[in-house]
Formats: structure tokens, C-alpha cells, sequence
């Protein structure tokens, strides 16, 4: 029998160097594992805020009876997986993935945003940690930014651009992939 062994609970922290969460067009060439470098398609969507990144997944049942109305089969209905983050930076790539490219006009000096609410594109996108300087990663070959919460805009706080990314099987049939290293890098 196996003891306890805390070196196998995983913190979820991002990791401290070249960025925390990354974007890339989808049909980019995606990560395989969690310590290879993202391809150059890939662009740094800056700091998160301290929620960090939800992931929820969650399936939806109907239950089969029988004429004595006794539970008989369980059907799985649906199947979805959503990623809940903030970007705490206004950049132009963090303006392009949460209001749309054609929405953003960026200089070297400002960023305008003029939103017309249509739906954004399918990406990839890619979430860079580290628990114990053991890196990981998890990444959503094929994703699309859903929702934009409430922005709360106060002296006192960031502004930060929380968002709903809903993601899809690709093409391995999987809405996610994620890797942990066990040993540190």
C-alpha cells in the first residue's frame, strides 16, 4: 500500500517567467507537452488576476425508466468544459481576444476598443505553471471566448477583462489537455 506523499498535491501557480496565459489563431501548431517552447503564434495575453483560472466541466443526465419507474439507464445529454480567467492588462493583444481584432485599433500611443458584440473566433489558448518548479501547462486546442463579465471600473482596483472561454472537442476528441512535470525544472 502507497503512503501519502505531499510532493504529489499540485499548486495551481503560474509560472514566474515569459508569461502566464497565451493565445494563438486556431489550426496553429499547438503544445504537446508542458516544457517545450509555444509555437511564435502564440502571444502573451499578460497578467491574471489572483482568482487565477477556473476550469469547470460538467455533464448533463437524463435517467431511463422502466414501467415500474425504476431507474433502468443513466444517458449523458451533454458534455461542456468553460475556463473562467482575468486579464488584468488593456494591451492590444488582451483588447484584440476579448473584444475581437476588427474592434481594436492600437498605436503606439492608445487603444481604442469600439465593441459591436458579435461572436469571436475559435483560438487556442494556453495556461503556463509551475507547483513546486515542477512546470505544467494545460491548453484548449480549440476554444472561443463566450462571455465578458461585469468590468467593475473603480480607483481602487484594476480593470480587468474577466471572461468565459467555452471549449470544444478538437481533433483528438478532447476539450483539454494538461501535463505536469514531477520533477523540478
Amino acid at each position: 500500500m502507497a503512503n501519502n506523499d505531499a510532493s504529489n498535491i499540485i499548486v495551481g501557480s503560474p509560472r514566474a517567467v515569459g508569461g502566464y496565459a497565451f493565445r494563438a489563431p486556431l489550426g496553429s501548431t499547438g503544445p504537446t507537452d508542458a516544457t517545450t517552447a509555444l509555437d511564435t503564434a502564440f502571444e502573451c495575453l499578460g497578467f491574471i488576476s489572483d482568482k487565477g483560472v477556473k476550469l469547470k466541466t460538467s455533464s448533463k443526465t437524463e435517467d431511463l425508466t422502466d414501467w415500474n419507474l425504476d431507474v433502468v439507464k443513466t444517458l449523458t445529454t451533454e458534455k461542456t468544459c468553460e475556463v473562467t480567467v482575468s486579464f488584468m492588462e488593456t494591451n492590444p493583444v488582451v483588447a484584440k481576444a476579448v473584444y475581437g481584432t476588427g474592434n481594436v485599433t492600437a498605436s503606439a500611443s492608445s487603444i481604442k476598443i469600439a465593441w459591436d458584440g458579435e461572436p469571436l473566433p475559435h483560438e487556442m489558448f494556453a495556461f503556463e505553471l509551475s507547483s513546486d518548479r515542477k512546470p505544467g501547462r494545460i491548453w484548449f486546442n480549440d476554444a472561443q471566448i463566450i462571455d465578458i463579465a461585469e468590468q467593475e471600473i473603480v480607483k481602487n482596483a484594476a480593470w480587468v477583462h474577466e471572461v468565459t472561454i467555452k471549449c470544444f472537442k478538437d481533433a483528438d476528441g478532447k476539450f483539454f489537455h494538461r501535463e505536469q512535470s514531477l520533477t523540478a525544472a
